[in-house]
């Protein structure tokens, strides 16, 4: 929000939500304003994330005056604001941020913006006590849940990772069965799977038109272009085809389901090294890797998929392959062992600064299986040192190609 916005919900008497509440002070330090400030803060968390502002008084709800906070240390106070929240609130709430904002008549307003939470329920500790409560927020303000109600919460939360793997592992064994979307290519494959941490009883709908609207942010893995088309699932997007036996065949297809899950498949045997033993194509699947899934998960963000995001990766029949490196690294390799490599996900909670180095660990586990140690597109301290990344923030190794 900016000044702007702020004056607007006053002159417009807006009233508080399921996302917004106004507080006309900053909360004090007693153990009963700590216990309300963290009611507030899990509240928010715990159902679909929002925004207290501190200095706007309110009557019956709507937002009636700014008066603003004290600055004479407002530092101080966003930093206690957190600790409270992070001493009190339990499991700790991930990109909470609290930061001031200059009004047009010198007076400063303090926006706490608590965003939607995949860890939830958040539970509030007593202060010197080992009880706890569990608030939610509806349209007119938090209110503490019963006991059923926490059991059915937590029952949904635990559920949703296990489903989210499982779902993964189906979509993988489908593709081995023979049921992809499109007809492809033979030969080994690159999946990647994007999966929004969504509780299930939130996840969107997307509609076909939205759909279309964003198909080019959805294009396959190193594919700029080709067939688009709406289905029962959601978008899918494939490359160009070719002809085969009068049969329409693509080497790549990217998949958009409705509730925001994108799998993206990209056919590795064809771009493998002309020679006697197939070669995974190392530097091409980890960039195309790395610019397809930021891409996808910027592209959901305009959805209204948020962070976190769970990111998974297979390797669908690659036995007997081996990694496209330089000659210094040839006679350290082996065979691949088996016929697929299906990678521990990662969980990105918030969008990493260094996005290459959050997907490192599963890129050096495939060089594992050729029996060397790393990514030989990473520096010994963790950083992209390959080719350019095109679009995707990264840290680059002084040993840059480019």
């Amino acid at each position: 929000m900016n000044a702007e916005q702020i004056e607007s919900l006053v002159s417009q008497a807006v009233e508080e939500s399921k996302t917004l509440d106004f507080k006309q002070t900053l909360p004090g330090v007693s153990r009963d304003e700590k216990a309300e400030l963290c009611a507030d803060i899990s509240a928010f968390a715990n159902t679909s994330g929002g925004v207290i502002i501190y200095g706007i008084s309110e009557h019956d709800g709507a937002a009636s005056e700014i008066i603003g906070v004290d600055d004479s240390d407002l530092d101080g106070s966003i930093l206690r604001i957190e600790q409270i929240a992070n001493s009190l609130i339990e499991p700790t709430i991930s990109g909470l941020k609290a930061q001031p904002l200059e009004l047009s008549g010198g007076k400063k307003v303090l926006l706490v913006s608590i965003p939607r939470s995949w860890r939830s329920p958040h539970l509030v500790r007593s202060s010197g006590s080992n009880s706890f409560k569990l608030y939610v927020r509806g349209s007119r303000g938090k209110r503490q849940l019963e006991a059923n109600e926490v059991r059915t919460m937590f029952k949904e939360t635990l559920y949703l990772e296990p489903h989210l793997r499982e779902w993964r592992d189906n979509r993988v064994q489908q593709f081995i069965d023979g049921n992809a979307p499109v007809l492809m290519q033979p030969g080994a494959k690159l999946m990647l799977h994007i999966l929004p941490l969504t509780p299930s009883t939130s996840v969107n709908n997307i509609p076909g038109k939205t759909l279309l609207e964003h198909y080019q942010h959805f294009w396959p893995m190193g594919s700029g272009g080709g067939d688009r088309r709406l289905t029962f699932d959601g978008l899918l997007t494939s490359s160009a085809s070719y002809h085969s036996d009068d049969r329409s065949v693509a080497s790549s297809y990217c998949q958009l389901f409705r509730d925001g899950r994108v799998e993206s498949v990209a056919d590795i045997q064809g771009r493998s090294l002309a020679g006697p033993t197939p070669q995974i194509p190392s530097l091409w699947y980890e960039k195309n890797v790395l610019e397809s899934a930021y891409k996808y998960m910027t592209a959901l963000k305009m959805l209204g998929h948020d962070y976190p995001f769970m990111i998974a990766l297979s390797l669908i029949g690659v036995k007997g392959m081996t990694m496209a490196i330089h000659a210094s690294f040839m006679y350290d390799q082996r065979f691949i062992d088996r016929d697929n490599l299906l990678l521990p996900d990662i969980l990105l909670e918030e969008a990493p600064e260094d996005f290459a180095h959050a997907f490192k660990p599963m890129f050096d586990q495939i060089w594992n299986s050729v029996g060397l140690e790393q990514s030989d597109n990473y520096d010994q301290e963790g950083k992209w040192r390959a080719q350019k990344l095109v679009g995707v923030p990264y840290v680059k190794s002084d040993q840059a190609v480019d």
